[in-house]
Order: structure tokens, then sequence, then C-alpha cells
């Protein structure tokens, strides 16, 4: 009888209410709007990272940056004590560290490559990163990312990337 005095006294409350839940629903299908599966997803970010290792060791930095960096000013990319906030200043630091010349730039590699779904369009990616240089030398580290789904395809929204400081470390 609640029930009745609750349809008849607030018809627009109830009838609030009945949308709501019936949005509920809605809310939770339209993740699957990309017609995608988690692997496919998880698949087409490693396929990211391998580009953008293709084109570092094609001595190509301006396709390393544009096929995995979200190109918006609220890309962030944390790396030692230093924190980059955009697209522009990200490619400057790149820029300045590695320098344009297509020699200067030695061989990456990404291993121990993990990847966790955070949501329906964010993905996490974590592994470690070595670069053997023409000089012999080899730093390397460890890096977590936040990709995203972007009109683009999947984007890094967030680097942070650490550098071993113990030789043995970065292996």
């Amino acid at each position: 009888m609640s029930r009745m005095r609750l349809r008849s006294s607030c018809p627009r409350a109830f009838s609030l209410f009945l949308a709501t839940l019936a949005a509920i629903p809605a809310c939770r299908v339209s993740a699957g709007v990309f017609n995608t599966t988690i692997e496919e997803d998880f698949s087409s970010v490693h396929a990211v990272l391998d580009q953008q290792v293709e084109a570092w060791n094609a001595g190509d930095l301006a396709t390393f940056l544009s096929s995995g960096y979200w190109d918006s000013p609220e890309l962030t990319f944390l790396s030692g004590s230093s924190w980059y906030r955009g697209y522009s200043a990200t490619r400057q630091r790149y820029m300045s560290t590695y320098g344009e010349s297509p020699t200067g730039l030695g061989r990456l590699s990404f291993t121990e490559l993990e990847t966790r779904e955070l949501g329906p369009s964010a993905i996490l990616a974590r592994g470690r990163w070595q670069l053997v240089n023409e000089d012999g030398t080899s730093p390397g580290g460890l890096f977590t990312l936040v990709l995203r789904r972007t009109t683009d395809g999947w984007r890094i929204v967030h680097d942070h990337t650490s550098q071993a400081t113990d030789p043995l470390e970065s292996n």
C-alpha cells in the first residue's frame, strides 16, 4: 500500500526514480560502445609501445612522440625530480635530452611489460626500459604509463619513468 501512495502522491519523483534505475544498466553497457575486449585493448597498447620502440630505433624522435603521447596540455611526464606538463614540454624535454640527430638515440627496448585495466578507456602499463648507446653505455630503468583511449587511438596521458642508479638494477 505504501508503494501505491508513493506512486500516486509523487508521480514526478517516482518517474524520476524509475528513469534513474533504467539508466544504470545503460551506463554499465556504455563501456561496450568500443566493441573491443580487454585482450584487444591490451594488444593495442602493446602495439603503441612497439611503434614507439620502432620509431626510436629508426632515429625518429618525432614519430616516437606522436605515436605514443597524447598531444594535450594535460599530458604529464615525470622523470627524476622533474615534472613536465603538456605535450609541448614533454617534447622539449626529449629534444633537449636526446637531440634531434637520429644517430644519437641508441637502441631502445621495453621488457617485462605488464598491463592492467583501470576502466573502459584507461590502461596502466609498466615495465623496464633499456637503452644501448653507440658509446657502450646502457642506461635503463622502470616506467609506469597510463594510457587513455582517444579519438587517435590509445595514447600515453601520464608517464613516470625512472633511471636506475646502480647499473645492475637496469638489467
